[in-house]
């Protein structure tokens, strides 16, 4: 962590405001998984082509995450099943600035992201009036058949690149409630989010040259794949051998 955090310090940095339009809520993201080892590397090399996000002086900011799903899991089967438009439903605390948003997350048919959000006071264990009204406008889900599925916390290292519609999160240290997987925290989750896909990334290019692939990732179903074995997942097992591969064997794919 010493070696990241020092190379940390090397980049220019712009705050909350200043971040602005590469907020990004309708996006195409590329997701890549690798060795947190190779960060400070990696960070490097494309040091000049982005600004780093700090909060409250800190560039390496706290959240977390609850995930909602039906009884039937329907989000984690449409996204296992890879229907084309499908959506996620979360409450996600960014803990350093103390604000917290219900989320609804949309996949789709032409692979673009586009996010919708409603400022909460805090994570709650039951909806009011107006989150109701909410995921009734932003989705086709009756709120009372949703229920807490997955608690998640991580950290996240934030990217915008000053002069293209670019921003890139990195995620580290996941960890899940009621789940003790130690060897997740050895995994960088890194996301390049851009508005236009066809234009240049420094850092798309530099994991491309470094030998890395994209990687279809999703944090909510490797988190329920691994607490619920029982659930269908057959179609994650590529993306359990990938992750084997970075840790060299030390995580198992549950059994379908």
């Amino acid at each position: 962590m010493q070696e990241l955090t020092s190379v940390l310090q090397g980049f220019s940095t712009l705050n909350l405001t200043q971040i602005g339009g590469a907020a990004l809520m309708k996006r195409k993201d590329t997701k890549f998984v690798l060795s947190v080892q190779l960060l400070p590397g990696l960070l490097q090399q494309v040091q000049s082509h982005y600004a780093l996000l700090e909060v409250e002086g800190q560039s390496i900011q706290n959240y977390r995450t609850r995930y909602l799903d039906t009884h039937d899991w329907r989000f984690y089967l449409h996204h296992h099943n890879q229907r084309i438009n499908r959506i996620k439903i979360r409450y996600r605390s960014y803990l350093d600035s103390d604000l917290t948003f219900l989320e609804v997350k949309r996949k789709d048919q032409k692979g673009q992201t586009n996010k919708s959000r409603k400022a909460v006071a805090a994570i709650e264990a039951s909806f009011s009036s107006e989150q109701d009204d909410f995921i009734t406008l932003e989705t086709d889900v009756n709120s009372n058949h949703l229920a807490p599925t997955l608690d998640s916390t991580f950290q996240r290292i934030t990217l915008a690149a000053p002069h293209r519609q670019e921003r890139a999160t990195i995620d580290i240290n996941l960890n899940y409630r009621d789940l003790h997987r130690p060897e997740l925290q050895q995994l960088a989750i890194v996301e390049v989010k851009q508005g236009n896909a066809r234009q240049g990334s420094p850092l798309f290019q530099a994991l491309k040259a470094t030998g890395h692939r994209p990687l279809r990732i999703s944090k909510y179903c490797t988190g329920i794949a691994l607490l619920h074995p029982e659930l269908k997942q057959n179609r994650f097992k590529s993306v359990f051998l990938q992750l084997n591969r970075i840790l060299h064997g030390s995580l198992v794919q549950p059994a379908a």
